[in-house]
């Protein structure tokens, strides 16, 4: 698991004054780019014009309500690898510890001249077993 920490943002917030439920895969993928940063592998991961990592699925469950200013810690966990994809688990938290959110992602793998599913590279298994 990494653990990372976010100030919520008033441009972020909806007419509610609370953070719109689209930003939270806005959260979340930046969360994600800060992990593969962390491991040296951004430019790998982003930039290569073989491969691609496109997102297949999401679902989230919206627990409590983030506002403007709060600083909120997410979890970032893997839940499974698979041959040509991986699923992640985002936990937002509130600063009482309290579970804002949960968010799951699919990823896959794919050829990108192709548009079609290729086996992850090694690099990015190596990558995932360090969460």
């Amino acid at each position: 698991m990494a653990v990372f920490k976010k100030r919520i943002h008033f441009f972020d917030a909806d007419a509610a004054g609370v953070l719109f439920h689209g930003t939270y895969f806005n959260v979340c993928h930046s969360v994600f780019e800060s992990y593969i940063a962390s491991q040296n592998k951004y430019h790998e991961y982003f930039s290569s014009s073989d491969f691609g990592f496109p997102i297949i699925h999401t679902e989230a469950t919206y627990s409590a309500p983030l506002f403007p200013g709060e600083e909120v810690e997410i979890n970032l966990s893997l839940i499974e690898i698979k041959n040509s994809s991986f699923s992640l688990l985002y936990k937002i938290k509130k600063q009482n510890g309290d579970i804002a959110a949960e968010i799951k992602i699919v990823i896959v793998s794919i050829e990108k001249k192709k548009w079609q599913k290729i086996a992850l590279p090694p690099f990015v298994r190596e990558m995932l077993n360090q969460l």
